[in-house]
Parts: C-alpha cells; structure tokens; sequence
C-alpha cells in the first residue's frame, strides 16, 4: 500500500492506495510540507469494483476505480470540515470562482469555454470541484478530479462569485434564482452524506450557500450571446458577496 499526499481545499489528505498512478495524477497538488495530514483515506477493494462500474455501463481500469472511490470518500468526509463535492464547471476571472451546473449534457463545459475563449477566464475545475465555508466566505477549490479532457483544473482556491443552473433554450435569459427554490436544484448536484451527522452539516451548508452566494438560472443556446449574457450579469451579480 502507498501513501500520497494532497493539498486540496487548503486540507493536507493523506491517500492510502495501491495503484502508482495516484501521485502522477495528483502531481500539482502534492503537499509541499511535512506537517501532519488532516484527513487519511481509504477504500476497500469492495468500494473499487462499485466506483469501476460507470453510469454508461462501461468499466473503469482498477487504477480509474480507486481514484474515483477515494474522491467519493473525500466528498463523504469533507463536510465535517465545511465543504462538500459539487458537480460543475468552475471557471474564474478577475479573482473570483463562477460555476455553471445543470443536467448532463446541457452545455456546461462548452459554456465555461466561451468564457475562456471570449473573456479570458481559466478553469478552477471542470466537473468534480471542492466548495469549501471559510471565515464567512465560500471558496470554489481545484482538484484532479476534472473531467475527460486534460488542463481542466488547477491547484487554487478562489472566492465563488455564483452559481449558474443552466437549461437549453433558443432564446438567451437570465435571472436571479431565489433561495426557496434553490434547494432542488443544489442537492442534485452533490453527493449527500451517510452519516446522520455529516448529512446534517452538509444541509446546513447548502443553506449558507444560498445566503452567501448569488444563484441565477439561466436558459440558452450555445453562442458567444449567450456567454455574453451570463458574463455581464454573473460579474456585475458579484458585488452581491
């Protein structure tokens, strides 16, 4: 069994695993000090075969599976140190984190692109991002976990500006998502925890989340116009924070 250390969400995790690709993968995020970890983690083998089987019905490598069930036991934990997992794209700009979210498919990936394309912004994470609740502010953490393409993620954590919930649509609007209806839409893009009392941190997470970030929901076509629209009024939304 080997042993890696990651600096993610300003938490030093100490990974137990058996395949050697876990520090390649993780290279950019190796701790640079000798200070105690935070956090070990494991998995079974058990947890690796179920993390193998993927939503397409094809398998993961053996190497694939264990990454994937050690970040879904790094999701499991992390309320219990005021962040949690939130399945999105994050980019930022100007020194503040935006995520776009919505169903599989909808366009968060290409939308994200037109921010990098049209207005310079760079990926946090493309898919597995860390939210992280720290001294009253929220902050979007990179991690390896980013999705198929490479150069998706980055080992920072940014202040997070908003959320956009995205729908496809042929016309391009845009508009402020209250937190009443927040709810439904926020669970489905994390994974709850098991335990009774890291699910409860985690609720009560997603509460503060909807009180200390701006949420929009946002229906469009893929076009420069759209990215356009969500930018002026995301960037402009985040003197709200």
């Amino acid at each position: 069994m080997m042993q890696t250390i990651l600096q993610l969400a300003g938490l030093r995790v100490r990974f137990c695993h058996r395949a050697a690709d876990l520090a390649r993968f993780g290279a950019a995020y190796l701790a640079q000090t000798d200070a105690p970890p935070d956090l070990t983690l494991s998995v079974t083998d058990e947890e690796i075969e179920r993390a193998r089987m993927s939503s397409d019905g094809a398998r993961l490598s053996v190497a694939g599976g264990e990454s994937l069930a050690l970040y879904r036991k790094l999701a499991e934990a992390m309320p219990l140190f005021d962040g949690f997992f939130f399945h999105a794209a994050v980019v930022q700009t100007g020194g503040l984190a935006y995520a776009f979210a919505g169903k599989s498919g909808v366009g968060k990936s290409t939308h994200s692109r037109l921010w990098q394309t049209c207005f310079g912004a760079a990926y946090v994470n493309g898919d597995k991002p860390l939210f992280r609740l720290t001294d009253g502010r929220f902050y979007a953490c990179g991690t390896p976990w980013a999705g198929k393409e490479p150069g998706q993620h980055a080992p920072i954590n940014i202040p997070l500006a908003g959320i956009c919930f995205l729908s496809q649509g042929k016309e391009n609007e845009i508009s402020p998502l209250p937190p009443s209806a927040a709810a439904g839409l926020l669970l489905r893009q994390t994974l709850l925890a098991k335990t009774e009392e890291t699910a409860a941190r985690q609720m009560d997470l997603l509460c503060e989340l909807t009180r200390l970030v701006p949420l929009w929901r946002m229906t469009c076509n893929i076009s420069n116009e759209a990215a356009a629209l969500s930018y002026t009024t995301m960037t402009g939304g985040a003197e709200r924070i």
